[in-house]
């Protein structure tokens, strides 16, 4: 082969390699931005329900609680019951 096409050959693949990593970083930094909005969201109600509850305001506190619970992850929940056994009496 001639150098010039070559040249041209490896440089197009290595724009094509670069295009691609980069998409699939882009991407990737995405999904870890709205999986973190959507764990804040779940967070903020849970925070929101829990603090019905000690208020007393929130007649439905208690169930919305139960709720938001469902979607806390099993290691966070430990240490907040860790956290409030001194408090439980």
């Amino acid at each position: 082969m001639d150098t010039p096409l070559t040249i041209a050959i490896i440089s197009a693949a290595a724009a094509i390699v670069v295009r691609a990593i980069s998409f699939y970083l882009t991407k990737s930094k995405e999904r870890q931005a709205d999986w973190q909005r959507y764990k804040f969201e779940l967070y903020k109600e849970l925070v929101q329900s829990l603090s019905g509850i000690v208020d007393g305001l929130n007649p439905g506190g208690k169930q919305a609680f139960r709720v938001r619970l469902q979607y806390a992850s099993p290691d966070r929940l430990k240490r907040c019951y860790r956290s409030l056994a001194p408090f439980s009496g």
